[in-house]
């Protein structure tokens, strides 16, 4: 639709929807628009757009109870940057991936939905700090990587029951020793990595698996910029920002791939092959 600004708020209005909800009272079906549809169609916009994109002004039709709801355009705050799906793109992208995110199996099965929330949280955090925009990429990527079942599980040389029993052993060991309740924890967390793999291991083993490039020294960047901030100050000689677009690239090509949608064919060219290599671990 012909994109018009509203100088009052500073907005776009970008369009409109209309949504058809079966319920027994118009309350019912307007939260199932707001909860439905209309949620998800703002997430996946969004995302598709760089910006807020939300809808308002509904009014609703009751015909034999089957309520009509017509969004009064969709409305969100600019960007500066450009979209991160081509503007030609957006409509096939949308339909796209509505429709596989309309199964609630996919949704559980992906975490695709929860992802896509958090790479639009980046809208947010570009008017406060770098660090903000860093976290919020990698919980979406977290969020795509632990929820995938095509990742085999790195490092999964010992079978449930053999992990099971080396766990109760050194807990044991460590109860022997008196070590302290903190350091019993510290040490059954570094445990779970000899059966579940690190979380380096496990991101390669997701961007093979999803045939997303991402280089070695891509990913040792990703993960020691992730470590420095949540354990120490910022002290990496190279740009946070630099590492954010690496992460930026890995998740929305990965989130285009857990929709079943190829990246190079929807993501503007700054989401293209650049200093990218095949993926490798």
């Amino acid at each position: 639709a012909q994109q018009v600004a509203d100088e009052r708020h500073a907005l776009v209005r970008t369009g409109e929807a209309v949504y058809l909800a079966a319920a027994p009272h118009w309350t019912d079906a307007l939260n199932q628009a707001h909860n439905g549809v209309f949620r998800l169609a703002s997430y996946v916009l969004s995302f598709a757009q760089g910006r807020q994109v939300l809808f308002r002004h509904l009014s609703v039709e009751d015909e034999c109870r089957l309520f009509r709801f017509e969004g009064g355009g969709r409305v969100g705050i600019p960007s500066k940057n450009p979209a991160r799906v081509l503007p030609d793109k957006i409509p096939e992208f949308a339909s796209k991936s509505m429709e596989f995110l309309d199964s609630a199996s996919a949704r559980n099965r992906t975490h695709a939905v929860d992802a896509m929330s958090w790479v639009n949280e980046t809208i947010m955090a570009s008017i406060a700090n770098e660090e903000l925009r860093f976290t919020a990429l990698w919980l979406a990527l977290e969020s795509l990587v632990l929820a995938d079942d095509d990742v085999e599980t790195p490092g999964g040389f010992l079978t449930d029951e053999q992990a099971a029993r080396l766990r109760k052993a050194v807990l044991h060991w460590a109860k022997k020793e008196r070590l302290e309740d903190k350091k019993r924890s510290l040490l059954g967390g570094r445990l779970g990595a000899l059966y579940r793999g690190t979380i380096s291991e496990r991101i390669s083993e997701f961007a093979e698996a999803h045939r997303v490039p991402l280089s070695s020294g891509e990913l040792k960047d990703i993960v020691d910029a992730r470590n420095l901030i949540h354990h120490e100050p910022w002290t990496m000689s190279r740009a946070l920002d630099d590492v954010s677009e690496s992460l930026d690239r890995l998740v929305c090509r990965s989130l285009c791939t857990v929709l079943g949608l190829d990246w190079r064919s929807y993501l503007n060219s700054s989401y293209q092959l650049k200093d990218s290599t095949a993926a490798s671990s």
